[in-house]
C-alpha cells in the first residue's frame, strides 16, 4: 500500500477544525445524550438550523469550579472524509487525542466567542492499523513515539495542527454561527471558514451537571492550500465535522 505524502497532510489539516475539544476525558457513564441529527454529508452548511438565542456564556476551564465548564472528550470527536483518490469509496477517519487551549462562547454576543484547538497528529485513527501506523505516520511527518499522549497540548509543531478563531457572527439568514478561523500546519497558516451550531442545551441524566454541546462544520478544498501534490490523489473536497461536549 502506498500513499502520496502531501494529499494526506492536507486531510490532516482538515481534521484539525475542529476544533471542538480537551486536555483530558473521563471515564464513560453512558450518558450520552442524542443531539440533532444535522449532517447529510457533502455540505458544511448545517441543515437543520438549531441555534437558539439566548444569553448562555460557557467558559472553559481545565479543571472543574463554579460557573465554569470542563471539556466532555469521551462524548466528542474530530472527524473527516474525502473519496479516495477522488472517484473512490469515502475514507474516513477521526482523531483520538485533541484538545483546547481556549473555549469561550457568548450567546448573546457571538463576536466575544474565541477558541483555540489542537489536534495531535499521529493520533489518527482509520480503523485499519495499516495506514494509521504506518503510511499515514509518514504522509504527516511524524512518528508513532512522538508526544505519547498523558495529559494537554503535543510539545512538537511537526506532530501538532492548531485552529484559532478570528471572527464569530451570527447568520440570521442560515440560523447559525459563521465563523473565520485560521489553521496553522507544517508551518503554513491558511484562513478557513467554517459553520458552528450551539448542537444542544440539557442536563447528564441523573445529575444537576448542565450538557451543553457544540458542533463545527467546514469543507475544505485542497486546492486552496499549496501542500497538495497531485490533485486525482484525494477528492478536492474533504469535509470536516468536530463534535464538542461541555459539562458543568
Amino acid at each position: 500500500m502506498q500513499f502520496r505524502k502531501k494529499p494526506y497532510q492536507i486531510i490532516l489539516i482538515a481534521a484539525l477544525l475542529c476544533t471542538g475539544i480537551v486536555l483530558y476525558g473521563t471515564a464513560c457513564t453512558h450518558d450520552d445524550a442524542v443531539l440533532p441529527a444535522s449532517y447529510s454529508g457533502g455540505s458544511a452548511t448545517d441543515p437543520t438550523n438549531y441555534v437558539t438565542r439566548g444569553s448562555d456564556v460557557i467558559t472553559f476551564s481545565t479543571t472543574a469550579g463554579t460557573g465554569v465548564y470542563t471539556f466532555d472528550k469521551v462524548h466528542s470527536n474530530v472527524m473527516w472524509e474525502s473519496r479516495f483518490l477522488g472517484s473512490g469509496a469515502i475514507l474516513s477517519g477521526r482523531f483520538n487525542w485533541f484538545g483546547f487551549n481556549t473555549f469561550n462562547f457568548d450567546e448573546a454576543t457571538p463576536a466575544n466567542t474565541t477558541f483555540t484547538a489542537w489536534v495531535q497528529l499521529n493520533q489518527v485513527n482509520t480503523g485499519e492499523p495499516a495506514r494509521d501506523g504506518g503510511c499515514l505516520l509518514t504522509a504527516f511527518n511524524t512518528t508513532a513515539t512522538a508526544d505519547i499522549p498523558v495529559s494537554g497540548e503535543p510539545t512538537n509543531d511537526f506532530n501538532r495542527a492548531l485552529i484559532q478563531s478570528k471572527t464569530v457572527t451570527y447568520n440570521p439568514t442560515e440560523n447559525i454561527y459563521d465563523v473565520v478561523c485560521d489553521l496553522t500546519f507544517m508551518g503554513v497558516t491558511k484562513e478557513v471558514k467554517a459553520k458552528l451550531g450551539y448542537a444542544g442545551k440539557g442536563t447528564y441524566p441523573g445529575t444537576t451537571n448542565l450538557l451543553r454541546g457544540f458542533d463545527l462544520r467546514f469543507s475544505l478544498s485542497i486546492t486552496t492550500f499549496p501542500l497538495k501534490a497531485d490533485q486525482d490523489e484525494v477528492n478536492d473536497n474533504i469535509d470536516i465535522v468536530a463534535n464538542a461536549n461541555f459539562k458543568q
